[in-house]
């Protein structure tokens, strides 16, 4: 006879993972709804990660080894294998506090209708044993948004709950073979079908912010040059936005992103000042004519480069307010 289904399954991608994933799973086992299972999907991990997990003692806690093939494949066969009524994602990095799990089932719970909820977040490059504490969820409001003009912009994949039912019709939710915006693509595509989400207001999760995660290594821009995992997410919104039936809110979003990384390659493509003196400490050896060409140069690009920022700038806060103004018209309508 099988085991009756439990309330919340928790998705965790690991993948040498044995620094931080006992936190994250202690984190977890301190919710003050208990009703949960944990499904870890070791990828492939090279380190001690399984060994860990096989030092925890719960029955509540299932994991699956497979062969390394990202944390997008990692995290959809994490859900396909759950069984509770709702599915929560975590990263093997991060930590919830003692009642994310309940902040989720409150909302859920009020709004059979929404398939997807997310708690707010805070940023951190360090977490301790004692930062794990409930939240004063006192006064805690949520709101009815829509992803595109204002979800994408407060959750991570951490602090997300969607409902089993609502994801089984995406069996491959996640964009596998993405190291990076795996996670945004997916909800690009779930937020076409289920565009309204809740958010709380109160944040119950901690995300780790430090050189390991995907954030640090897949997304630096360095003097102007996108990194190719960029690439990649623009090329896959240029798809979404051709679809005849992308929504107009989508739309907004698609266009927004895209300035956005025009302005992180021409901001990181501003030549620094210590270029100049470079040039000049270099006078004797090169001329002064090529010095002289040279520091002119740089500083007609610097203003070129200021005016470029200036008008993208100008671009995506044009964005920003359409966005602004349909967002407070849909939640009006909830």
């Amino acid at each position: 006879m099988n085991p009756p289904s439990p309330l919340f399954s928790v998705v965790i991608p690991a993948y040498n993972a044995r620094k931080f994933i006992r936190l994250t799973i202690e984190s977890i086992l301190r919710q003050t709804v208990q009703d949960f299972e944990i499904v870890v999907v070791n990828d492939g991990s090279t380190d001690d990660t399984l060994e860990v997990l096989q030092g925890i003692s719960d029955p509540r806690l299932r994991v699956i080894t497979r062969e390394n093939g990202g944390e997008c494949a990692a995290r959809n066969q994490g859900f396909r294998e759950a069984r509770g009524k709702y599915v929560s994602f975590i990263d093997s990095d991060d930590v919830w506090l003692e009642n994310h799990l309940e902040q989720a089932q409150k909302f859920m719970d009020a709004h059979p209708d929404c398939k997807w909820f997310a708690s707010t977040y805070t940023r951190v490059e360090d977490i301790r044993e004692e930062d794990i504490h409930a939240a004063d969820l006192t006064g805690d409001t949520t709101m009815l948004t829509n992803w595109y003009l204002e979800g994408h912009a407060l959750h991570l994949p951490s602090s997300t709950t969607m409902r089993r039912e609502a994801l089984d019709a995406f069996p491959h939710l996640f964009a596998e073979g993405y190291k990076m915006f795996g996670d945004n693509l997916g909800w690009c595509k779930f937020a076409k079908v289920h565009p309204m989400m809740g958010v709380a207001e109160t944040s119950t999760v901690l995300y780790r912010f430090w050189q390991g995660n995907a954030c640090t290594t897949y997304n630096v821009c360095r003097h102007g040059e996108r990194t190719e995992q960029v690439k990649k997410a623009l090329a896959k919104h240029a798809e979404f936005y051709r679809e005849p039936d992308c929504p107009p809110e989508a739309k907004l979003y698609f266009r927004h992103f895209a300035l956005g990384d025009w302005w992180s390659c021409i901001s990181s493509a501003m030549m620094p000042g210590e270029w100049r003196t470079d040039f000049a400490a270099r006078k004797e050896l090169v001329g002064a004519p090529a010095t002289c060409w040279m520091l002119m140069w740089s500083k007609l690009a610097d203003v070129a480069l200021h005016f470029m920022r200036w008008g993208v700038r100008r671009c995506m806060l044009a964005v920003e307010r359409k966005m602004k103004k349909q967002a407070d018209k849909v939640r009006k309508q909830y």
